[in-house]
């Protein structure tokens, strides 16, 4: 099990980056993954890098109110949400394909 976090946690090539392979290889319970958010999704592009379509995606994959928005963009670059594997996996591969920079980690 423990061996199994640590791929997760420093990716097949000992990087340090995770991914979505290792992620799914990861035997954890989503419900306690999603009580103690242990996954975090992470953009690694500056407010000000993002073009308006960027933006929109980040809004509309996010379900981000209005009210929000400009609390997301500050918090770039830097962890959107926290969670389970499960649940964050699907938002990270929608971002990926608008062409946000996005990836899973570990919090």
């Amino acid at each position: 099990m423990l061996d199994e976090w640590a791929s997760a946690v420093t990716g097949v090539d000992g990087s340090g980056k995770g991914g979505r392979e290792k992620v799914e290889s990861v035997g954890a319970d989503p419900q306690w993954e999603r009580a103690h958010q242990v996954w975090s999704l992470v953009v690694h592009t500056e407010r000000t890098e993002l073009s308006p379509e960027h933006e929109r995606a980040l809004y509309r994959v996010l379900r981000t109110k209005r009210s929000e928005r400009f609390a997301l963009l500050e918090r770039l670059p830097g962890p959107v949400r926290r969670g389970a594997a499960v649940d964050l996996s699907p938002l990270e591969e929608e971002l990926r394909r608008a062409g946000v920079d996005c990836e899973l980690l570990r919090s």
